[in-house]
């Protein structure tokens, strides 16, 4: 089953060797950048490693979302169009792509982010769908939630599909890496290659 359990996200590209290390450790699931960033954007090559492993790849489209600001319609569709063509060039070709809105947003905020996201997945359409990183505040936004406990004040939100439970820390060697849980199997949100 993909992205079943335990998985992690970092922002620097995974060798062989470490992919193969985090499935022997019990990881299911990886986490990855499709931002185009040279040295953080995930590459066909570290795909095919990470899927040979045998884990399931989520995609994460972030480069300034960290204030209210970034977050306007106009962003959304340049980062939508950033997001389609990295993804297709790391191979993917179907599942989700998590834009990122990684700071704490206010309820001040969310129409704003929401006016981002419309933009954003009606531009990675019809390829892939939406979904948002963040806080628990973002739940009623309508897509598939990855949670961050970071700003959610210690509480999971019943529609969050991915937690992010723990930053900065080592898994099986790799570090550093943060450490999520899927709160169930991620066939619709996850992808791998072959």
């Amino acid at each position: 089953m993909l992205g079943v359990g335990v998985g992690i996200d970092c922002a620097r590209q995974l060798t062989p060797g470490q992919a193969n290390a985090l499935a022997g450790a019990g990881c299911g699931f990886v986490c990855r950048y499709v931002s185009g960033i040279a040295g953080s954007t995930l590459t066909h090559a570290e795909a095919v490693a990470i899927s040979s492993a045998g884990l399931g790849i989520v995609s994460v489209f972030e480069t300034m979302g960290t204030y209210a600001g970034y977050f306007t319609a106009p962003q959304g569709q340049t980062d939508a169009r950033r997001a389609t063509a990295a993804a297709f060039m790391a191979g993917q070709r179907g599942g989700h792509i998590f834009a990122a809105v990684d700071y704490d947003a206010s309820v001040a905020d969310l129409t704003r982010i929401g006016q981002y996201l419309k933009a954003f997945a009606a531009g990675i359409a019809p390829a892939y769908a939406a979904g948002v990183y963040g806080s628990r505040l973002l739940e009623g936004l309508g897509y598939p939630l990855w949670q961050t406990m970071a700003w959610s004040g210690g509480i999971v939100s019943g529609k969050a599909r991915i937690v992010q439970a723990l930053a900065n820390v080592a898994y099986a060697g790799v570090s550093p890496v943060d450490i999520d849980v899927a709160m169930s199997p991620l066939h619709d949100l996850g992808w791998h290659l072959g």
